[in-house]
């Protein structure tokens, strides 16, 4: 007797039946666990997401607290003295006038020293 591709159609139908479920049980298995693994992917994002709004949530509240502190007078006073070099009336300024530096990165002028 000859076998076929058509071979296994011959096994009793109880065979059959038990290995259709057996694939069945085989694909839910897997779907299973591909579901389980994207949750698990999506709770990991979820938690650095929060973790992430809460460290921007405590720079926000510093940079709040930052720009208070700017509005006030003496921030804008102290600004204006340091960046502008403003001075109050009977204040003595200093400008302090540094010789000029050499350049490293400068070509030397002929008939100079290096």
């Amino acid at each position: 007797m000859s076998r076929t591709w058509l071979g296994f159609l011959q096994l009793p139908l109880r065979y059959l039946m038990t290995l259709a479920i057996v694939v069945l049980v085989g694909l839910a298995a897997l779907a299973f666990f591909r579901v389980i693994v994207a949750e698990l992917e999506l709770t990991a994002q979820k938690q650095g997401l929060e973790r992430d709004i809460e460290a921007l949530r405590a720079d926000n509240a510093g940079l709040k607290s930052q720009v208070q502190y700017l509005q006030t007078d003496d921030a804008i006073e102290k600004l204006a003295r340091e960046e502008l070099g403003w001075t109050k009336p009977g204040d003595t300024s200093v400008v302090v006038i540094r010789p000029p530096t050499a350049d490293p990165t400068s070509t030397p002028v002929l008939g100079s020293p290096p």
